[in-house]
């Protein structure tokens, strides 16, 4: 629940700036924008764009909001400019193996966006087929969960003999039959720690991640009616409030997530066959004995030294020197 409401209220907030900001999603300013600026370097717009692009693109609002985070990010991006001209100016960017890491880094960023490319241009094609596929093969993934809305109180077999436990669970029964206060019950008698803030109350949730024992008891009860179950915590005094029975999802009403997950099972199966048809290319050479000798070699281990005369052959000695016979 918590994850739910977290990635609600994220939403809530990236429409919100969407709303009142939009000029964050045009670029508001000229790319030559001065942002900062010491007595070697400045750092414009167009730098900071480029370090905001190493953000996963759904958390960049939220990391806008805070001036202080864009703050940071200026003044590291004018750290790194400084050092890197106190680099070139030490001619380090001369040195081959400096030359090769920032070839690599190059080819990596042209890597990550010839990919973006590749999987843009991809030829449209009619994703109902495969949508309608995806809700024939996994009606797990379009079928709404059975749910159960149940109170209980909880009588811990801990420090009690089982007809204790039991005597108190009938007590509390009769107590809810006689339409005593369910929130009254629960503060008085549960052991279940959660009891402060949910006063008893369990869901609407799935029975399958409550006690097997407990879970079998709930399946099997109607709305309104009171029940004992027990689990591996004790006694429970239960009463289902509400079912919500599990239903197959229609397909018109589940369309547009089958579309989106059609879309997406299809960008990565083409970009999976590009790559696999550049790893295929006919006239790839690797240099297999180059790439073993790459590898750092082992010391060489010494030979075991012979036994010590007069030990027979089916005994050895011990680190303490007694002799044990050695297996066969």
């Amino acid at each position: 629940m918590k994850t739910q409401t977290h990635l609600v209220q994220r939403l809530l907030l990236t429409l919100l700036v969407l709303i009142l900001f939009p000029a964050h999603a045009q670029n508001p300013l000229p790319p030559e924008t001065v942002l900062a600026r010491n007595k070697h370097v400045v750092v414009t717009y167009s730098d900071f764009e480029a370090e905001l692009a190493r953000i996963p693109a759904a958390d960049r609002f939220e990391f806008l909001l805070s001036r202080e985070r864009i703050a940071r990010i200026v003044e590291n991006i004018l750290i790194n400019k400084t050092l890197a001209l106190e680099a070139r100016e030490n001619k380090l960017d001369l040195s081959p193996s400096v030359k090769a890491e920032i070839a690599n880094q190059t080819d990596k960023v042209l890597a990550k966006y010839r990919g973006q490319q590749v999987q843009s241009n991809l030829p449209k094609i009619d994703l109902l087929p495969l949508a309608r596929e995806r809700y024939l093969t996994s009606p797990e993934k379009v079928t709404k969960k059975e749910l159960h809305d149940v109170w209980h109180v909880l009588i811990s077999a801990k420090g009690r003999t089982p007809e204790q436990t039991r005597a108190r669970a009938e007590e509390v029964h009769q107590k809810l039959l006689a339409g005593e206060s369910r929130e009254k019950l629960a503060q008085e008698y549960s052991d279940d720690a959660s009891k402060s803030t949910n006063q008893g109350r369990l869901g609407p949730l799935d029975a399958s991640i409550f006690d097997p024992r407990f879970a079998k008891t709930v399946r099997s009860m109607k709305v309104g009616d009171v029940a004992y179950a027990e689990s591996t915590y004790g006694v429970h005094v239960v009463k289902l409030l509400d079912h919500v029975p599990g239903a197959r999802i229609s397909f018109d009403a589940a369309k547009v997530v089958l579309m989106q997950e059609a879309e997406t099972e299809y960008i990565v199966s083409s970009w999976n066959n590009y790559i696999r048809n550049l790893s295929n290319d006919p006239q790839l050479f690797v240099d297999v004995d180059a790439l073993d000798r790459l590898r750092p070699k082992l010391p060489d281990i010494p030979a075991t030294p012979p036994l010590a005369s007069g030990i027979p052959h089916n005994e050895a000695p011990t680190v303490s020197g007694q002799i044990v016979p050695t297996k066969k």
